[in-house]
């Protein structure tokens, strides 16, 4: 109650404030009366209560818009008053500009939800519409707002004022916030050629304000204003088409009922349209002139029993008949609801849904366009993106440079009347793909991370896609046109787009990122137009240069330099002494001239400001005096010697000499120095390099990328575009078929052509939901064009491939229901044995190879001659001659058939410090102890080895058990990262097996290597000279050993600190 009688008391005080304003007299032909006295103080308030307003309910905006105080009050006091008041027209503007704010600032950018918020916004918008229609009849109000303009750029730079410039800038904004004001359609007239906004542009042509835009846009003194003269040009051509208005003016008369041949045949084609559309709905709604409602049943159709299907009313087509009429209706989440369209982007009919005004407005417009592209467009867009790159913009500013640049080069290219293709060329420039390509990453990354605002980046990122598609088109413009020069900008950008692989395969990524609920249809209608003209040009390029070069980059795995190497090619102090001994001397007897520590920085001594403290320095002076000798500078080395016993002279223990020191003393001291051996510590040069490290991190990863260039079919780029996500969007647009334009039916055509004919991956197409679309285009009797004949054909073309692969594949009736990739697709119609070269399918077993396999291990698994073993028959006598011997062995082990090994294959790469014990040539855990003691060589005592070991197994039973179960692990994951990780680095590898084995068994192999080591001790007793053995178990816990894994011979290699050896987990393949 306190809330609403302070809301009355505000509308009384602004209704008495007002008043106080002036009045009309109608006796004097409605001139405005002005209260001179108190008008100043009447517009501050005013401006008061418009920033102090209630934002919930705003009562001082609906009062002031109820009141009509546009209309009544301020316009006329600008067109009597304020033509030489100039402190008047200037609180008048500030007024206006905030009546005329867009409603959706006010409720924070979004619109209102609440059902009372919702009716204010509508209230609001309402009265903005009036303040629209006041300002379009007013010519006299825009002659002095044009006057006041011509009044500001004539003054001087030195002479303008602060105030000049802010009132230029409001003006601007004024016209920005008024051109802004959206039609609604239940406030337009009958005449669908006028509207408010038409007359608005009338009066702008009239009064001048039209001519003075197109002045401000080639002036360079008024740079700063360029998004505000660019929005207001994008506002001027709202609802329009560059295209109609070029080829509906040219050509044209003067006379408003003359029409030109290019609107006649646009209204020639929507009327038929039209027709075609009225007698499909009316064969579809037929009146049901049969009153008679009773309950029927349908012979021969079986309902849910076994009875026949009973219907409730008469039926009108017993095809239409279905059992899913009284089901509910399954309700998309509103979330994954596809967007609709805006008003001004919807398909309708078939073209774009546009604005068609009288012939007096297309030339205004017109000529406006052709004044702004011959005189203003390469400048002021050279403007735009130098602000742009310089972010001098505020948010959103870019997305009215991408209109300019679609609407302004369509009109150019289809005026009859352009002939000079180079009044665009600011825009035509690789710097503007480049742009567009970042401004595309960036309203996807958006797209995904903030999806409240999911309707505004979505717009955004299709006025890039429009002005990419009409840079595409004006660029194969370019390539027919008569001047040499031009032709040859075309083929420079051509040839580098194609050559730049971000280029390339930028419209394959966007459409497969397209996502309806994200995404608008009109934007998928103009992304799949333009990669149709994309493919169409680079077509066009292969046939014409009989190849194509791009630039692909290549990973590589970085391996790690080996720190060892670095350390054995360091050269021995004592090389280094005797080859400088005699410099040493003859610098020390005074034979050579010494710098001396002003002259050279790096041989002072002592320095004050760096913080260290006196021992610090005394051993950084040792360290550089020892760097010095190592590297041959002896002059250098010296002086910093003699620097530092004279900085440090009166310290009693001095260790670089007293003052009296002979030279003899010195040459030993200096040699003394460079025997030390210092810490590894940095050089200069390493230093600078580790402040650099940061830098080097992060150009790691492009290191690691090698570019090369290499020639490519342009079937490779058509085959990219056969990916399901990107044939579901194709054909999620074909749904649209009958409210498609022909061509946007013909490019959907195309590019599945291409996957079916070119890339014959015609199985990718035989999904459920295709299918019914092709039924649909196959029964439509109403709609005939080119192009839906067209589809007709390519739908038969597809239901006889299909019916093919059934006859061959009785599963395909099942795969129609999943979209498939090309593997997925081949098998389909090859077979699922069949594969198209990849890695996977080398490692798949069919049922006959399996069988093959078993067959060839009954019959050589107990042969065993030399160092072949029944594996290796086994590899020699398998059809399939790609199996590795690994894969011979997982199988073996999946079909539980694998008899663990008896003999050790020898190894072409086994260290030659090789023991001939047959200790060294034990297996992994995977053999049992009983086998062990077959392979142990008689020169041992078996009696007590055996003695040994089966005390061993008594003891570590069911340790045995659990570590033979983490070696298999072991060996499965080492044939796994061997297949899909080749290239990983080998330490790490290592470090990552011991760190998970560790992990899962320090218990077991502290007790493991007790037993080992005394069964070791004990044998060793009889063989004192033999080398130690290692197994498996060991590895983890030996002191001093690293296991690392060679792809080239795929064994396990174990590492001492000074020798090498190598312990095979599984056999490997033959080389």
């Amino acid at each position: 109650m306190k809330m609403d009688t302070n809301i009355n008391d505000m509308i009384n005080e602004v209704i008495a404030v007002c008043n106080d304003l002036g009045h009309k007299n109608k006796l004097l032909d409605n001139k405005y009366i002005l209260n001179k006295k108190d008008c100043h103080h009447v517009l501050k308030d005013l401006i008061r209560f418009l920033r102090s307003d209630n934002k919930t309910h705003f009562p001082v905006r609906t009062q002031l818009g109820t009141s009509d105080i546009v209309d009544n009050d301020l316009i006329p006091i600008v067109e009597q008053y304020c033509l030489e008041d100039i402190p008047l027209f200037d609180k008048i503007l500030r007024l206006l500009i905030d009546l005329t704010n867009p409603v959706i600032l006010l409720f924070r950018q979004t619109t209102p939800t609440d059902k009372s918020e919702l009716q204010k916004f509508i209230e609001l918008q309402e009265f903005l519409y009036l303040y629209k229609v006041s300002f379009g009849s007013h010519k006299r109000f825009w002659s002095v707002i044009a006057k006041h303009l011509t009044r500001i750029i004539e003054l001087e730079a030195e002479n303008r004022q602060v105030e000049d410039g802010l009132m230029f800038e409001r003006i601007l904004i004024l016209i920005r916030n008024i051109l802004h004001i959206p039609i609604d359609g239940q406030h337009m007239k009958a005449e669908v050629h006028t509207n408010p906004h038409d007359h608005l542009l009338q009066v702008l042509h009239s009064s001048g304000i039209a001519d003075l835009i197109l002045y401000l846009t080639n002036d360079d003194a008024h740079q700063e204003f360029c998004f505000h003269l660019i929005e207001i040009i994008s506002l001027m051509f709202r609802d329009q088409s560059a295209e109609f208005i070029a080829k509906s003016v040219t050509n044209c008369q003067q006379n408003e009922q003359q029409r030109s041949d290019f609107e006649k045949e646009v209204d020639r084609k929507e009327l038929k349209e039209l027709k075609a559309r009225d007698i499909n709905n009316k064969i579809k709604v037929k009146p049901n002139l049969n009153r008679f409602n009773g309950t029927y049943s349908v012979k021969n159709m079986k309902s849910i029993s076994d009875r026949d299907m009973i219907c409730h009313k008469t039926p009108q087509d017993l095809t239409q008949l279905s059992f899913d009429v009284n089901k509910d209706i399954k309700r998309k989440n509103r979330f994954r609801k596809p967007m609709a369209d805006e008003s001004a982007n919807k398909s309708a009919i078939g073209p774009q849904v546009i604005h068609k005004s009288t012939f007096t407005v297309r030339k205004i417009l017109y000529d406006f366009c052709v004044d702004f592209i011959t005189n203003s467009y390469n400048l002021f867009m050279k403007t735009i993106y130098e602000n742009l790159s310089r972010n001098l913009n505020q948010e959103n500013d870019e997305t009215y440079y991408l209109w300019a640049i679609q609407f302004f080069m369509e009109f150019n290219r289809t005026n009859p009347k352009s002939s000079d293709s180079l009044l665009v060329t600011q825009t035509m420039t690789v710097t503007t793909f480049h742009f567009l390509t970042t401004q595309f990453e960036r309203y996807i990354d958006f797209l995904k991370t903030q999806k409240e605002n999911l309707s505004l980046w979505s717009k955004r990122l299709h006025y890039a896609l429009k002005a990419y598609r009409e840079l595409l088109f004006s660029m194969n413009w370019f390539s027919y046109n008569k001047d040499e020069s031009i032709r040859s900008i075309a083929k420079q950008i051509k040839k580098y787009i194609f050559y730049e692989v971000e280029y390339r395969d930028l419209l394959l990524q966007l459409i497969g990122d397209y996502n309806e609920s994200k995404m608008t249809k009109s934007y998928l209608k103009d992304l799949i137009e333009t990669n149709h003209i994309f493919l169409k040009m680079l077509e066009h390029y292969y046939r014409s240069n009989t190849k194509i070069v791009v630039k692909e980059k290549i990973k590589k795995s970085k391996r790690k330099k080996s720190q060892k190497k670095k350390n054995d090619s360091k050269i021995p102090p004592e090389d280094v002494w005797n080859e400088i001994i005699s410099i040493v001397s003859e610098a020390l007897s005074g034979s050579l001239d010494l710098p001396s520590p002003q002259e050279n920085v790096e041989i002072r001594a002592f320095d004050s400001i760096s913080g260290k403290k006196i021992e610090e320095q005394k051993g950084d002076v040792m360290q550089r005096i020892h760097n010095f000798l190592y590297e041959k500078r002896v002059v250098e080395a010296v002086s910093l010697y003699r620097d530092a016993r004279s900085c440090w002279a009166g310290d009693e223990d001095n260790a670089f000499g007293s003052q009296d020191i002979l030279p003899e003393d010195e040459l030993i001291s200096l040699n003394e120095i460079l025997m030390t051996d210092f810490p590894n510590e940095p050089s200069v040069e390493e230093v600078n390099n580790d402040e650099e490290i940061e830098e080097k991190d992060i150009e790691d990863n492009e290191s690691r990328t090698q570019i090369r260039e290499r020639e490519i079919e342009f079937t490779e780029v058509i085959n990219k575009y056969c990916r399901p996500n990107v044939i579901t969007n194709y054909c999620l647009l074909l749904r649209h078929f009958d409210s498609n334009t022909d061509e946007t039916n013909h490019c959907i055509l195309k590019m599945l052509h291409r996957i079916a004919f070119d890339s014959k991956m015609h199985a990718m197409l035989c999904q459920v939901s295709l299918f019914r679309t092709l039924q649909r285009i196959l029964s439509d009797p109403i709609r005939d064009s080119s192009a839906l004949n067209e589809l007709k054909k390519f739908a038969k073309f597809i239901v006889m491939k299909f019916v093919g692969i059934a006859n061959k594949n009785k599963k395909v009736f099942m795969e129609i229901f999943f979209w498939k990739n090309c593997n997925e697709a081949y098998q389909v119609e090859e077979g699922y044995t069949e594969s198209r070269g990849t890695k996977v399918a080398k490692q798949l077993w069919t049922e006959e190879q399996e069988h093959e396999l078993t067959v060839l291990f009954e019959e050589y698994k107990d042969k065993c001659e030399g160092d072949k073993d029944y594996i290796d028959f086994i590899l020699e006598h398998m059809i399939d001659d790609t199996k590795t011997r690994r894969q011979v062995i997982k199988q073996l082990k999946q079909q539980g058939l694998f008899i663990p090994l008896k003999a050790k294959r020898t190894s072409t790469k086994r260290s030659k410090n090789k023991s001939e014990n047959p200790f060294d040539e034990l297996r992994s855990d995977e053999e049992s102890d009983e086998d062990m003691n077959d392979n142990l060589n008689t020169n041992y005592n078996n009696e007590e080895i055996n003695h040994h070991l089966n005390e061993y197994n008594k003891d570590d039973n069911e340790v045995n058990d659990v570590n033979s179960e983490i070696v298999k692990s072991l060996e499965d994951e080492v044939s796994e990262d061997n297949d899909d990780n080749h290239n990983r680095d080998n330490e790490e590898i290592s470090e990552k097996r011991e760190n998970e084995k560790m992990k899962s068994k320090d218990s077991i192999d502290i007790y493991r290597k007790i037993k080992r080591k005394r069964l070791i001790s004990d044998s060793s007793e009889s063989s004192s000279d033999e080398l130690p053995v290692l197994t498996i178990d060991e590895l983890s816990t030996t002191d001093g050993i690293k296991r690392t894994i060679d792809d080239s011979d795929d064994e396990v290699v174990v590492k001492p600190k000074n020798k090498k050896r190598h312990l095979i987990i599984d056999d490997e393949e033959d080389e």
